[in-house]
């Protein structure tokens, strides 16, 4: 599918996984349940069943053990095929650590991995070094990410952005000379709105990219005008770079996002468009069971067996919802569940397209939260670019009668990006601001 949900944050970029095994027996027929727990192993000795719960310290299994009926994995190279998974993402400060990647060099998955600027800019990190990140990516990257200093805040004034892009570049031609010919990098674009994403991109002056991010093209954006902004930016650089493979879209996956994806793909002004999330790791720490719309929390107290009609394969496997309330195979339910929304949405806006249903029984059917109006401007909007060429959204003015004068960069902000500069300012031996 062309459009991608990139989950981010894997335990796969570890060496260890979790897999559930299950095995039909006639013979068994227990009266009574039995649970058997061990450091590696845990097993279920259900009425009809036994299920067995393994964790490998190394690597993940690429097929079905001959032993059991069914297998299943949590989320790992073996999942992620099953499930037609593209595109992952790594953050530096895991996959820095890691010796190896088990996804890098398996057909059909590309692995993003986060360059760590946003640790720069929370002050996780004071420095990242592009050389040694180069070895990291040549390690475990499929994609390796710029090495940028998000300045997408709406406080960010002109002399911070230019002076992050020129560092952003100077990183860039130190990764580009060190990172193996098997690894692309992908290009990150920065801005708080599309006149300063163009001044950033205008320094940056990547050549023909083959991959583009789109960073925090919403921060600070509420309301209706969200995915228009999205929209926006999207469209603007696939107007600019014609040989465009994907375009990624940095942390912006909810159910809107994926109308925008879908339009913009469908009427073939992009080939590929992905955003990353973390949101089923987040809901399975706290036990939530995602479901096609909506969501539920699995109470720990629950004995009784509680049938599960879910197609993914956990859930195939498990059958009960009392063995699923384990966070690392809740990964892969709510991973699953997360992917099957987003190709829900894809067949369902090509059914709008080509006028099958209407944009009333589009919200219905989507459950997304939009008005029509603003659905159908939406769609309007991109039909436009498609038939003519691309047109920017009319501003937003502002009702504060100061709302449109420049306001100084608070101190505490100026102050971070002044600490990071002036660390690539010594590296390289030259003036970014």
């Amino acid at each position: 599918m062309p459009i991608h949900l990139v989950p981010a944050g894997l335990e796969l970029i570890t060496d260890s996984s979790t897999c559930l095994f299950s095995t039909y027996n006639a013979k068994i027929k227990k009266d009574r349940e039995v649970s058997s727990f061990a450091s590696k192993v845990k097993k279920w000795f259900l009425k009809d069943r036994i299920v067995e719960q393994q964790n490998y310290a190394y690597g993940d299994p690429y097929s079905i053990d001959p032993r059991y009926s069914l297998c299943s994995s949590n989320v790992g190279p073996f999942f992620l095929k099953q499930n037609n998974f593209e595109y992952i993402l790594m953050n530096l400060s895991t996959g820095i650590n890691v010796k190896y990647n088990p996804c890098k060099y398996i057909e059909g998955i590309k692995t993003f991995v986060d360059s760590g600027g946003f640790q720069l800019f929370t002050g996780a990190l004071d420095f990242i070094d592009p050389k040694e990140l180069a070895q990291t990516y040549n390690r475990v990257a499929s994609i390796g990410v710029d090495l940028d200093i998000p300045c997408d805040s709406p406080q960010v004034t002109r002399p911070y952005l230019e002076a992050c892009a020129k560092i952003q570049k100077a990183n860039y031609e130190v990764l580009s000379a060190n990172v193996n010919k098997d690894v692309e990098l992908l290009r990150v674009s920065h801005g708080k709105n599309l006149e300063y994403r163009k001044i950033f991109m205008d320094i940056l002056a990547p050549e023909n990219p083959k991959y583009l991010s789109i960073a925090g093209a919403v921060v600070g954006i509420e309301g209706p005008r969200k995915p228009f902004i999205i929209a926006e930016a999207i469209l603007y650089f696939a107007s600019q770079f014609k040989n465009l493979e994907y375009i990624h879209c940095l942390g912006y996956t909810d159910s809107k996002a994926w109308v925008v994806y879908s339009l913009i793909e469908q009427l073939g002004l992009v080939k590929n468009i992905g955003g990353d999330s973390v949101s089923f790791l987040m809901n399975s720490a706290s036990g939530t069971f995602n479901l096609p719309k909506g969501a539920f929390t699995l109470s720990r107290n629950v004995h009784a067996s509680t049938p599960c009609y879910c197609a993914c394969s956990v859930c195939r496997n498990a059958k009960d919802l009392r063995l699923l309330n384990s966070s690392r195979l809740l990964h892969s339910h709510n991973l699953y569940i997360l992917n099957k929304r987003k190709e829900f949405t894809y067949n369902t806006v090509k059914e709008l397209l080509n006028g099958n249903i209407k944009y009333g029984e589009f919200l219905k059917e989507t459950g997304i939260k939009m008005t029509q109006k603003h659905l159908h401007e939406l769609v309007d909007y991109i039909q436009e670019v498609k038939a003519n060429k691309f047109r920017e959204l009319s501003k937003v003015k502002s009702s504060s009668l100061f709302g449109n004068i420049p306001h100084p960069m608070p101190v505490e902000l100026a102050t971070k990006y002044n600490r990071i500069i002036k660390n690539y300012e010594n590296y390289y031996k030259e003036r970014f601001l």
